[in-house]
């Protein structure tokens, strides 16, 4: 187009979103999608979107950085004797996959229990554990 001069706003357009990011395309289709009032186009967008930057960024929010987490020795050492899959799994396993998918529910909560500012999070361990496998029910991987 810019050798026989050509010129349009639409070849300007389509030019600027060739040389741009995903991120910043992804955003320019989700504008489009709300003035259409495209609503389960912008929910994809919208989802997509989120995929993206959590890709570029998952080293900046993993859960090994939340300070109230637990130790992953100390959470593989919490193991108790237990049947089923989890019986199986050695300490080494455990630490090593703390923050991994698993086929199994966890055996102890992810977080340390205690006091976090003026909340207390003691006791809490049965219900940690109920959560986790309801989550993995309704995501489908529970047994």
């Amino acid at each position: 187009a810019s050798r026989i001069a050509l010129r349009s706003t639409d070849l300007s357009v389509a030019a600027k979103l060739l040389g741009s990011k995903v991120e910043d395309q992804l955003q320019w289709q989700l504008g489009t999608a709300r003035q259409l009032g495209d609503d389960p186009r912008v929910k994809a967008l919208r989802i997509n979107l989120k995929e993206h930057f959590y890709t570029r960024c998952a080293f900046k929010v993993g859960l090994e950085d939340f300070k109230h987490a637990r130790d992953p020795e100390e959470y593989a050492g919490l193991k108790r004797w237990i049947l089923g899959p989890l019986a199986f799994v050695n300490r080494k396993e455990l630490s090593e996959g703390m923050f991994k998918w698993a086929d199994y529910a966890i055996h102890t909560s992810l977080t340390k229990q205690g006091s976090w500012g003026d909340m207390d999070f003691s006791g809490y361990e049965n219900d940690a554990r109920q959560i986790f496998k309801s989550i993995m029910g309704y995501m489908g991987d529970g047994q």
